[in-house]
Formats: C-alpha cells, sequence, structure tokens
C-alpha cells in the first residue's frame, strides 16, 4: 500500500560489547559533558550454519501419537489390563517407589550432590556375644563344640538309626596275645621250667621233644656270651642241640655221598679209590663205596640202636639194557650208640660182559622208614 512506502521502521538495536578495559594509571577527569553523537560499533557477523549431509535411509511410516487415555464413568484413568474370563481384573494399587531407571540407549546422567539422601541409615545394631558364666574354681576353662547336623530329635527314625551306625565305634579286634612258645621261652627265662613244659603241650608231641631240646641250649646263649662259657657248661650245651638231629634225621630225605669204586676200604672216608675213566677187565675184583645220611638209628629191646638198609646193585650198557644184578644179603648193622657218619661197601667182581661203557647204579632203601636213594657209577669194561 502507498502508506507503507512511505512507514519509516526503526533500525534494530544492537547491543554492543564494550571494549576491553586497557589497564592504565586512574586518570583524574575534568570533563562531564555528554557527547552528542556516540559513535556506533558495527554489528558482528551472524553464525554461520555448517553444511549438513543428508543420508538417504529407508522410509519410515508416520508414527502415531498415542490415543489419550479416557476415564471411566468414575472419573478414574485405567490403565488397559487384558481381562480373561473367570480371573478378577487385577486391582489397582498406588505404584511402589522405586530406581528409575534411564530409557534404553540413553546415557545415565550423573548423580548430582542434591540427589544424595541427606541422612544415611544406620546398619541395624548387633547384639553383643554373650559372655561366658564364670567357672567354678578349680577349672582351667571349657570349649563348646558346634555342629551343622540336625539334633536328634528333628529326625526321622530311619535317619537316627542311620547316624546312630554311622557314629557308633566299631569293636576292633582284641590286642594279640603271645603265641605258647613266647610264653614258654619266657617261662624258662625266669626259672619255671614247669610251666614252660605245660605251655608247650599245645604242640604235638613231636614237636614238643624238639623244642624243649632248643629252648634251654637258647635261654643259656641270651644270658651270657658264648666264649665266657666254660668247658662243662659248653658239654651240656652241645649235648642238647646234638639231640635235635638224632630226631630231624628220620624225616629228612635218604641221601648217598661220595660213591666211588676203590681198591681198598679201610674206614669211614679211608679208601682207596680207582682214578677216573679206568679200564676194568672180566674178573677184577672192585669195592663200591658209599657214604649215606638222614638213615634211621631205632633202638632196640636188648639195648642199643640198629640201622637197617637193604642195597641192590644193577649193570646197565650205554643202551640202558640189564647185563647183570645183585642183591646183597640184608643184615641189619647193630650199634651202641647213634653214629654221626655211616658208610657202606660191596665188594664185586667185573662180570664177563662185551668191552664198552656200563653204568653201575646202587639202590639203598631206609626198612624203618621205606625211604630210598640211587646212585650210578660210570664203569669201563676193556678186553682181557
Amino acid at each position: 500500500m502507498k502508506f507503507a512506502d512511505e512507514r519509516s521502521e526503526p533500525a534494530p538495536v544492537v547491543a554492543q560489547r564494550p571494549p576491553a578495559a586497557i589497564a592504565s594509571p586512574p586518570v583524574e577527569r575534568t570533563d562531564y559533558r555528554t557527547p552528542v553523537n556516540p559513535p556506533v560499533l558495527p554489528a558482528p557477523p551472524a553464525p554461520i550454519d555448517p553444511p549438513r549431509l543428508i543420508v538417504p535411509g529407508p522410509s519410515l511410516p508416520p508414527v502415531k501419537p498415542a490415543a489419550e487415555p479416557v476415564p471411566d464413568a468414575e472419573g478414574v484413568i485405567r490403565p488397559p489390563w487384558p481381562v480373561f474370563k473367570g480371573i478378577p481384573p487385577i486391582p489397582e494399587s498406588p505404584p511402589s517407589p522405586g530406581p528409575v531407571l534411564p530409557p534404553t540407549g540413553s546415557i545415565p546422567r550423573a548423580k548430582k550432590v542434591e540427589d544424595t539422601p541427606a541422612a544415611i541409615a544406620p546398619p541395624p545394631a548387633v547384639a553383643p556375644a554373650p559372655v561366658p558364666a564364670a567357672l567354678p574354681p578349680g577349672v582351667i576353662g571349657s570349649s563348646v563344640h558346634q555342629t551343622n547336623s540336625s539334633p536328634i530329635g528333628g529326625m526321622t527314625p530311619a535317619e537316627r538309626a542311620f547316624a546312630a551306625e554311622t557314629m557308633a565305634t566299631p569293636a576292633g579286634p582284641p590286642p594279640p596275645t603271645d603265641s605258647p612258645l613266647i610264653q614258654a621261652v619266657r617261662a624258662f627265662q625266669q626259672n619255671k621250667p614247669d610251666e614252660a613244659v605245660e605251655l608247650l603241650k599245645a604242640y604235638d608231641p613231636a614237636t614238643q621233644q624238639v623244642l624243649l631240646s632248643l629252648m634251654p641250649a637258647m635261654v643259656r646263649l641270651t644270658e651270657s656270651r658264648l666264649q665266657q662259657l666254660k668247658p662243662e657248661e659248653m658239654d651240656v650245651l652241645l649235648d642238647q642241640l646234638n639231640r635235635v638231629p638224632a630226631m630231624l634225621r628220620p624225616r629228612a630225605s635218604l641221601q648217598a655221598h661220595n660213591v666211588r669204586l676203590c681198591r681198598e676200604v679201610h674206614n669211614f672216608a679211608h679208601v682207596e679209590p680207582f682214578p677216573d675213566r679206568h679200564e676194568f677187565r672180566p674178573g677184577d675184583v672192585v669195592y663200591l663205596y658209599m657214604e649215606l645220611v638222614n638213615f634211621s638209628c631205632v633202638p632196640e629191646a636188648k639195648g642199643g640202636y640198629a640201622v637197617t638198609l637193604a642195597s641192590s646193585l644193577e649193570l646197565r650198557d650205554a643202551g640202558g639194557v640189564l647185563v647183570w644184578r645183585a642183591d646183597p644179603k640184608e643184615v641189619p648193622d647193630r650199634v651202641s650208640s647213634p653214629p654221626q657218619d655211616y658208610y657202606r661197601n660191596f665188594r664185586l667182581c667185573i662180570p664177563n660182559v662185551p668191552p664198552g661203557a656200563y653204568s653201575l647204579s646202587v639202590k639203598t632203601i631206609d626198612r624203618p622208614t621205606g625211604r630210598e636213594t640211587r646212585k650210578a657209577v660210570e664203569l669201563r669194561v676193556g678186553t682181557r
């Protein structure tokens, strides 16, 4: 319109920033007049927005705003709870105050000083430990052991039976007692031989005889050194020990040692043997010598002892064929005392057999016990 062309708009008033104060010495001002035309400062340039880069993205449907809640007939706005048939509606209750969580994807706000409660509730008071009662005079101290197990009164019968079986101390085996032999040795050491004999009756008669022969000698050796025993004491000790071999020999194996062909036999271990690989001729007279151990020596009713051994001789060729045999007469050998060493010798004539190497064996049987032994020697026969 025309009137608008002549209308003059007042120029915008721009706030002027006062110039920075320059430190200078104070100057006393004498001019108090106001300037007629104050200087006009240029307006500051307007800020320029940086260019924005618009990234194309998927087009999303417009978000509809949430519908405004509608109050019911009573004027109360109720939340849209689902209603199930047969289940009463959820009663309304004021929301309980609780911690406010930040929305998902947002950065939690730093807690300000004014958000801190003014006072912190003190922790609940802890009841002091009960003071133990004073101990009676003469008692140094006591200890109370606690357990996490349930009391017996609160357990079922099955649990009580299991607990009683578990806590029951198993009855261990009775402490071992000394054997009758140890007790008999102790009785001998205490100079009670009759008591020792009664204790040894727990064993068979043969074992009793062996133990009664060894035990006095064992106890005597523990009482003093062997070098300190007198000759008379040594004789008694040796006699007691010699009884044991005589009782054990009849139970051991019958053995023959040092079997050889000899020219002459003078006595036990005193012979004149032929050299090894000696060639005999048919008709030569030789002696077959042998020593025996563990033989039986049986006491006789008229006194003395008898050694009864039966022997037989066999000559076989290199193929094992029997070519000659002899059965000496069996005669008991009577002696006044049981011999410690025993030997036998047989006088024989070399039979008329072809030249060659033969084996001469001797078989001996202990008649009282039936034990036997067999030994063989080489016999070489040449031409006449």
